[in-house]
């Protein structure tokens, strides 16, 4: 069962890029305690101050609110076979309150596309990322100064979604072989390891968990929540996401 963790910053790789239809949220939320405090997005009048459904949901549409994503889940051929995931989850459905970032660690470090394929291996608490036909190309290193590199591009967005099962990229549930070639599905990507623990207070989330409606409410609220002004405890907000995600 997916349950909502209500999830802070590291070194400058440059701007985020914004889809340019797109919208962003995150798979297993997470929320957990503020190490740095996250910054509101600019808006004329606070959320919190706003009293009615019409009003809140005004106010929300023009905050434009940005979430981070896995740049395969925005429909570009960035996936190491050259294909992407942008059908795997209802992206449509967030265009109405959020503004999706694509990022890919991968091509973020240069391996290109298409790339070898890539897979944890080791310490499941530790493990390593490296090719899968050639261990001894580990990647693991780049991914993580790739993360300390965007970390601080992440300040200005308010929620992840990650893709599920890359060794990169997934949120949870990532194979990690042994050295016999056995695996566990219990690791966590490097990259987005990485991300949520520089940022323990982002809502963050594996696409595909996005079709169960409840995660998607969830989601969207504690994403809203996150920018700044209002409760995601306020029925109102539940009220307004709910109605807004509905018409995607």
């Amino acid at each position: 069962m997916n349950r909502v963790r209500w999830p802070r910053p590291r070194r400058s790789f440059g701007p985020l890029r914004a889809h340019a239809t797109s919208t962003v949220v995150p798979a297993m939320l997470s929320v957990a305690s503020t190490r740095r405090g996250p910054k509101s997005s600019a808006i004329t009048v606070a959320l919190g101050e706003v009293c009615g459904l019409a009003e809140l949901e005004q106010a929300l549409v023009g905050r434009r609110i940005r979430v981070a994503a896995s740049e395969c889940l925005l429909g570009r051929p960035v996936r190491w076979n050259g294909e992407h995931n942008g059908d795997v989850w209802p992206r449509h459905r967030l265009e109405k309150l959020f503004t999706l970032v694509g990022l890919c660690p991968e091509v973020g470090i240069g391996m290109g596309v298409p790339r070898e394929p890539i897979q944890l291996v080791g310490n499941v608490m530790a493990p390593r990322v490296v090719a899968v036909d050639d261990p001894r190309r580990d990647y693991t290193d780049r991914l993580h100064g790739y993360a300390g590199e965007v970390a601080p591009t992440l300040d200005g967005v308010h929620g992840y979604i990650f893709a599920d099962r890359s060794p990169s990229c997934g949120l949870a549930g990532v194979k990690v072989f042994d050295e016999n070639g056995c695996y566990r599905r219990i690791g966590r990507g490097i990259y987005a390891a990485a991300v949520m623990a520089d940022y323990p207070d982002m809502p963050a989330v594996d696409a595909e968990t996005l079709r169960d409606e409840a995660v998607l409410l969830d989601f969207g609220v504690a994403v809203v929540a996150r920018s700044g002004g209002v409760s995601g405890a306020d029925e109102r907000l539940r009220d307004v996401v709910r109605r807004m995600l509905a018409r995607g």
